[in-house]
């Protein structure tokens, strides 16, 4: 037991490039069903909780200090949440210390080649795009952990989110699945940070 308060164990990304510890109940979603080569998805079936790492080209577009915001506003967009502070708000932006991630976070923020930011928000999200019809019943209040891994190095951005819904509407794709919400923001956010803790980027070829 973590103290996160699951159980965790170390798993391969990217065919063994990058690794990460991840509880137990988090299945990896390509058994089911195809991700895309960039992504490693991860989900509990219990709660609807996801976990998705991804690499993505460096977003010139948005400085260091503003990376996590930009990319937890595109995925909202990504997402059809609706604009305005009901729909989505971000409650705290900061930047990532060694302490947070260790294995890529220099201890000395000196070095110019590596940048972390973390983003933490609510979003108010329809599963499966159900917003265009179900209205206001469909959507679910979703906690949104986004850090962003900035490798300038490799041109690159590491993306790791986590979904952790804390209200499923009444009428949500999510209450047919028999997920439930899980309220503990304190779990869920220990979940995230321990993972953050625990990446390792094991051969750097990946990046080309």
């Amino acid at each position: 037991m973590t103290q996160s308060g699951t159980n965790e164990t170390r798993r391969d990304l990217f065919g063994g490039a990058m690794t990460a510890t991840i509880p137990v109940e988090f299945s990896d979603v390509s058994d089911f069903r195809q991700v895309p080569d960039n992504q490693e998805v991860f989900a509990d079936p219990r709660t609807d909780q996801s976990i998705i790492i991804e690499i993505l080209e460096l977003h010139e577009e948005a400085s260091d200090a503003d990376c996590a915001r930009w990319h937890f506003e595109n995925l909202a967009d990504e997402n059809d949440v609706q604009p305005g502070a009901d729909y989505r708000q971000i409650s705290m932006v900061r930047p990532l210390a060694n302490i947070d991630a260790p294995n890529v976070i220099p201890v000395e923020q000196s070095d110019d080649n590596v940048a972390g930011m973390l983003a933490i928000g609510t979003i108010r999200v329809a599963k499966y795009r159900q917003g265009d019809a179900g209205g206001e019943s469909v959507l679910n209040t979703v906690n949104l952990y986004v850090a962003v891994l900035r490798l300038k190095q490799f041109s690159a951005d590491v993306l790791v989110s986590m979904n952790h819904p804390m209200a499923i509407g009444s009428q949500s794709a999510v209450q047919s699945e028999g997920a439930r919400a899980d309220p503990d923001v304190t779990k869920a956010s220990k979940i995230f940070m321990s993972l953050l803790r625990s990446f390792r980027i094991v051969d750097s070829s990946l990046f080309g």
